[in-house]
């Protein structure tokens, strides 16, 4: 399955204990880095708007990308993360 595939059928459904864990931490992960960066601009004299967006977009982003490294790492040594589709689903 390509990843263009494998992102659009993402569907937290499917998610086996692993995957669940694997989703927890990545949001942990991206909050911390987005909080952290966050107060680091704050420190550094940046106005506190910007520093709170580029915190929120950290956080987004740093999430979706730890759940796909990770889901990437396991899948490499064969831990299922995400059920694969079944044919009777409609979506």
């Amino acid at each position: 399955m390509s990843f263009r595939e494998e992102f659009g059928s993402f569907d937290l459904a499917r998610f086996t204990l692993i995957g669940w864990l694997v989703f927890l931490m990545s949001i942990g992960a991206g909050l911390t880095g987005g909080i952290s960066v966050g107060f680091a601009c704050i420190a550094a004299g940046v106005p506190q708007g910007f520093a709170t967006k580029v915190g929120g977009v950290l956080v987004f982003a740093g999430s979706i990308a730890w759940f796909f490294a990770l889901k990437s790492l396991f899948d490499a040594f064969g831990v299922v993360v995400i059920l694969p589709k079944s044919p009777t689903d409609s979506c």
